[in-house]
This record gives C-alpha cells, structure tokens and sequence, in this order.
C-alpha cells in the first residue's frame, strides 16, 4: 500500500486517540483500518462504539503530461454508533447527530494541521467537495456518517520498472 495511505490512516487513528468521544486505545478499540484489520475475525467483538472505520477504495491517475501526472487516492472515514432500539426514532437521531459531530470534528482539526502545515504530507489531503453522507446499517443496529476524501500523490513512472526495459 502507497506511504501517503499509511501515513493519513496512522494520523486519523492518533486523532481518535486523542478524540474525547473516542479516546481510541489498543485495549479499547475506537478505530478500524479496513484495509489491514479486515482479516481481524475478532474485530467485531472488541470494537467499542462509537468507532471510526477507514478505508481506500481504489485510485484514479490522472495529468496530461509526464510531470504532471498524479495519482489519487479515494479514501473513505466512517464514524458509527450502535443504537439499542433501530425503531427509536430519537436514538437514531441522537446517533447521527453525534457521528456527524465526530466527521465534523476529524475535518476540522485535519484543516487546523493543513493550515499548521504539520504534518507536512497532509498538504497532499484535498478538503475541496468532500462528500458526506449518512449510513444505517438496521441488521447490527449501526447509524453514522461516511465522508469521501481524496490523498493526491505524483505518480512515479520509475516506480513502473516492468516497462522500462522496453524500447
């Protein structure tokens, strides 16, 4: 998996961390990086609510040129809170109401380090059109918000070794 992937998970697990909602431990499971715990059997079991979920879904390449080609990147932040009644209308929406506030949250201090400049490779994080939408999953009685981010990176030919012994 791409540096840049690994890098902004590690950085939205350190922010559920340090997330009063969350406070994200290795004992007291907050947050799951579905591309590396999927394969974790017992995840379902030692996960606490509410919990942040990440993902990478696949990338575009894109630039007309050789120096301006870029990949990036669609990566996906699902924050979740499990309700003890899917027909109470009001847990529903209390349990929207407070995953939306954590999205809003993880955005907000992510702009707050791109303004910092720190971590540096989060310039390469676009907040331009972040698209968010809200989530029910009624069989496990999970409601929450997953918002669509994209992590830009240049797109390397000489990481293309396969092709370069071709003239």
């Amino acid at each position: 998996m791409n540096t840049m992937i690994k890098k902004f998970s590690a950085y939205i697990e350190q922010l559920c961390r340090r997330h009063e909602k969350l406070r994200h431990t290795d004992e007291d499971r907050h947050f799951v990086n579905l591309n590396e715990d999927s394969k974790d059997t017992l995840l379902a079991d030692e996960l606490r609510y509410p919990a942040v979920f990440f993902e990478t879904t696949g990338y575009k390449i894109s630039g007309s040129s050789i120096d301006e080609m870029k990949k990036t990147y669609t990566c996906h932040i699902e924050a979740f809170t499990h309700v003890s009644d899917t027909a109470d209308y009001g847990e529903v929406e209390s349990a929207l109401s407070e995953t939306e506030q954590i999205i809003n949250d993880i955005f907000a201090k992510i702009n707050l380090d791109k303004y910092k400049r720190e971590p540096k490779w989060l310039q390469g994080v676009s907040l331009n059109g972040i698209d968010v939408v809200p989530l029910q999953n009624e069989k496990n009685a999970l409601y929450g918000w997953m918002a669509e981010v994209m992590l830009q990176v240049p797109f390397c030919i000489t990481d293309n070794k396969a092709f370069l012994k071709i003239e």
